[in-house]
Parts: C-alpha cells; structure tokens; sequence
C-alpha cells in the first residue's frame, strides 16, 4: 500500500488567522447585527447595545448597513480603495505641513464638529448638580483637582462676561479637552503602527470609544480625565523609548488620580515602568527621579488603603465594593449574574471590537513573544486594573453610572488593536 503523505503542520500564525475568520469574525458580525433590534425595542437587560435606540431608525438602518459592508469581500474591497485614495491625500499632506501641525490642525478642526453636535441633556450624569458646584466651589473627595479647574475656569469665565451660564465652565473644557484628546490619540496611533492603514485602525478604535461623548458638551468630572489617560499612555511609551524621564509620567499620573481618584488602579502599570528600566540597566542603576516617584507611589497608595479601610465615618464613602457573599435583600453580589450582565454590558457600550480583540489576542499575547514587548505588559496591566475596578466598585447606578466605568476602554481598546494590526500584519 502506498504511504500516505505526513500533513506539514500549519504554523501558529495560520491557526490564529483561520480562528479569526471562523470565530471572531462571525461573532463579530452578530454583534453588528444585534444592533438592529434595540432600533425597535428597548432592551433593558442589554442596555450595552442599545445606544441606536435614541436615533431616528433610518439613522440606525444606515449605519449598520455600512458596518456590514465590511463583511462582504466585494464592498469590503471598494471601501478599502476608497479609503486608500484618502489616506493618500492626508500623507501629501502630511509631507508638506508636517505630521505634529496635521494631527494639531486635525485637534482644531474637531471643535466645531464637538460644538454643533453637543449635548442639550445636563441630566446625563451629575450635570445639574455638577453646575451648582461650579459656582459655589463645593469641592468632593474623589476628584477635587476637576472641581478646582472647572471652578476657576467658571471665575474666569464671569469675569470676562458676568452672568455667564455656568453650564459654559463644563462646556468649553469638555471641547477643548475633545480637541486635544484627538491630537493625543492621532500622535499615538503614528508612533505605534508602521503602515498608514494600521495607523488609521489604531486611531479609530480610540476615537470610536463610547467615551468620546465625554466631549461633546458633557458636563460631567470624567472629561479631564480622559485626556489624562491618553497623555499617560503616551508619555509611557516615550519613557519605555528612553526620551523621557519618569518624573513627568508619574507627574500626569498624580494629576490623574487628582482629577478622579479611580485613577489610582494605574499605580501597578506605573510601577511596571520603573521595574522595567530598572531590569533593564541590570538592577544596577537606581536614579533619583525613579526613587522620588516610587515613594509618591506608595505614598498614594498608603492614603488609599488608610481611606478604604482604617477611617471610620461617614466621610468614609470611597470603600463601595459589590459584596462576596448575599445578605438579606441584596443579591447583587461579586459573581451574580446581575452582576456580570452589568460589566458585560458596560465592556459592550465602551467598545465592542476592543473587548473582542482583547479577549480574542490575549491567549496568544502571553503564549508569544508578544508578552515580552514593555509597552504591550503596560497596557495589560492597565486594563486589567482597570477591569478589576469596574469589576469590584458597586457603582451603584449601573447604566448611568457608565461614564465612571469607562476607564479601562481606551487601555483594552488599544491593546486589542495593537495585537490585531500585529498579527494580522502576517495573514494573506
């Protein structure tokens, strides 16, 4: 009998990229679809999916469409080319003003189109409550630094012109904040892609985050907060090139943390960052900056644990956590299923692709050489302190609590992105 042929076995790339076709992608898909039905019902236990319930149906209708589009092999070629032809125009054009003046006059350009499609609804969040605060300069424990600027801006403000709406304090820093946020992730996305295409998908999984509502007028204490994160991604990634000492990330940490006491679940990525040069200079070079920051570090982190655990009384109102175990009339616990609909839906509203990617490319990232790469452990530690945030804290309001737990997104989002234009830069 003839021998049969021993069948090569297929690389580890060819796996994963047969895996992605027949599970993410149809996943994906349904996602896409999935959307269609909040357009003509109300979902309240899939309140994740359901932001096209507030447009009018053919708004809905139309955007799905496209996002379908991008399944079909033949759409899908004519909308690459499509956009090729314009990415060939922002790179003339980038060749002629310079990368830095395109990404500022494209932060510029923004605030118009974040002006005309502002909120009209201060009930979203804490609006109403956060404008009485504005003015009378009432100050909380959890982001003190946020109230500060929003206040003095206000002063400001009815100084130029007294009797101005305080609504305006909010207002013009949640614009400008969209502004510079959009120059923030523009600059991200051209130091972490190689070819304009990965670049552009790096760009539009942050600037498609759910929280980019933040700056549209929003008058809630998150905005600043966003344009922190960004800014310490990026400044994190300049540290890990050696361009940047350690003083200044740990700087835009602190005002971080000042501006949201959240903030603080980025410690331990902070932390990676001093390990890691350390590691790298051979544990043999400790300098002062590294040390000063350290302290800072724990420091924090001592008045954090002191504030959840040791203060007694009713100021003590930052050690809200879902609970372990049920107790009479609470069975909203840590694994109840109430519970994990809750962070389900809040992971699916902040964003879709970037927590598939993210769940999709994890296994793999820790399995390669992926997991050796520092700006990668960074962004992973940072998501999953992140996660673990939103996974313990009992927000209490659940989905109009949303824009608290928002704060891992932009860490997810780019992490899955990353690793998708990394490995899908092997597949045919």
């Amino acid at each position: 009998m003839p021998k049969k042929e021993k069948r090569k076995p297929e690389s580890k790339s060819a796996v994963i990229e047969a895996k992605f076709k027949y599970i993410f992608l149809p996943l994906a898909l349904l996602l896409v679809v999935w959307h269609l039905v909040p357009i003509y019902r109300w979902t309240p236990s899939l309140w994740g999916t359901h932001s096209l319930y507030f447009f009018p149906r053919w708004v809905g209708g139309v955007l799905i469409l496209i996002a379908v589009g991008f399944f079909i092999p033949q759409v899908n070629d004519f909308l690459l080319k499509l956009f090729d032809a314009l990415l060939g125009f922002l790179r003339k054009t980038a060749g002629r003003i310079g990368k830095c003046q395109l990404f500022l006059l494209c932060g510029i350009l923004s605030l118009p189109v974040f002006w005309l499609l502002r909120t009209k609804l201060f009930l979203l969040g804490d609006g109403y409550l956060k404008i009485s605060d504005v003015v009378s300069g009432r100050l909380t424990h959890t982001e003190p630094l946020d109230g500060i600027i929003h206040h003095q801006f206000y002063l400001l403000l009815n100084l130029i012109r007294p009797g101005i709406d305080p609504s305006f304090s909010y207002i013009i820093i949640s614009l400008l904040g969209g502004g510079i946020f959009v120059f923030l992730i523009l600059k991200l996305s051209d130091l972490l892609a190689d070819t304009v295409f990965a670049k552009t998908l790096v760009f539009s999984s942050l600037f498609s985050l759910a929280s980019i509502e933040l700056f549209f007028g929003y008058v809630e204490s998150y905005t600043i907060l966003l344009v922190g994160l960004a800014l310490f991604v990026l400044l994190s990634f300049f540290y890990l090139k050696d361009k940047l000492n350690i003083i200044f990330v740990f700087l835009v940490l602190c005002f971080s943390i000042g501006v949201h006491v959240s903030a603080i679940v980025l410690i331990p990525a902070f932390l990676y960052l001093i390990y890691w040069k350390w590691k790298k200079r051979e544990r043999a070079y400790f300098d002062l900056f590294s040390a000063i920051s350290l302290l800072g570090c724990l420091t924090i982190t001592f008045a954090a644990i002191w504030k959840v655990f040791l203060m007694e009384g009713p100021s003590n109102k930052f050690g809200q956590f879902v609970p372990l175990y049920s107790a009479i009339g609470n069975k909203f616990t840590l694994f109840s299923l109430a519970h994990i609909g809750e962070m389900i839906n809040q992971l699916l509203l902040v964003s879709p692709v970037g927590i598939l990617l993210f769940l999709f490319f994890l296994f793999y990232m820790v399995r390669s050489k992926s997991f050796r790469d520092p700006f990668l452990n960074f962004l992973l530690i940072s998501a999953s302190a992140g996660l673990f945030l939103i996974f313990v804290y009992n927000a209490h309001l659940g989905i109009a609590d949303w824009d608290l737990r928002s704060l891992p997104g932009i860490f997810v989002s780019l992490l899955g992105m990353l690793l998708f234009v990394r490995w899908g830069s092997r597949w045919n």
